[in-house]
């Protein structure tokens, strides 16, 4: 089953955390993307500009971008580049997080792997996990944001904190187009997401254990 991963970037960002978000979700995987969405939010600088083209030039098959002229937000940003997915599983990362090496393979063992499957009393069309987070070293990990494993718990979770980590989230494209797609509602877009899906019918598994480093006091 091929998937794609889904990324937004816009002028404030830092290239070189830019690029070690890119090693990360590409030349460290054991399972690699089929396919890379970056929607470029409206103008960039040029040296974010230089890194994309170095990309765009390293994985031609793999990496394509969607530039906005001008700046969206994230919430119209994802639901642009979501609709230009080509895949039916879609994962999200962040332009300055650091997906684990066996992030996206234990993920999609829950969408198609049946020995995996079966592990879960529901079939899954939103899976999330735990992620780690950190200041400015990746190897000095400060805190994990740990986060209900199962649909019920998760939902009951939702009415009073967000119940998935964003840029750990995997999710089936058509559920999310479904219930709406993302939509501008700053600082909250993935939330929203997640109530409308679940209002929708959506099932829910958190994977116990850290997939992604995140920049504490983001995501």
């Amino acid at each position: 089953m091929q998937f794609s991963v889904l990324l937004s970037i816009y002028h404030k960002e830092d290239p070189l955390l830019f690029h070690r978000a890119m090693v990360s979700i590409y030349e460290e995987q054991s399972l690699k993307p089929d396919e890379i969405v970056l929607v470029q939010d409206g103008p960039l600088t040029k040296d974010l500009d230089d890194a994309i083209v170095y990309w765009q030039k390293a994985l031609p098959d793999v990496f394509k971008t969607i530039p906005l002229t001008e700046n969206q937000g994230l919430g119209i940003a994802l639901a642009i580049g979501l609709e230009a997915c080509s895949h039916s599983i879609v994962a999200r990362m962040d332009t300055d997080d650091i997906a684990l090496p066996n992030r996206f393979e234990k993920q999609m063992a829950y969408f198609n792997d049946k020995e995996v499957m079966s592990r879960v009393p529901y079939p899954i069309d939103i899976c999330g996990s735990w992620v780690d987070e950190f200041e400015s070293d990746e190897l000095c990990i400060t805190s994990t944001r740990r986060l209900p494993e199962f649909h019920q718990d998760i939902f009951t979770f939702s009415k009073r904190r967000n119940p998935i980590n964003h840029p750990s989230v995997m999710f089936k494209k058509d559920l999310i187009l479904k219930v709406g797609n993302y939509q501008k509602m700053p600082y909250f877009e993935d939330w929203y997401l997640w109530v409308r899906s679940m209002l929708c019918g959506a099932h829910f598994y958190n994977i116990q254990e850290s997939l992604v480093k995140m920049k504490a006091g983001f995501g």
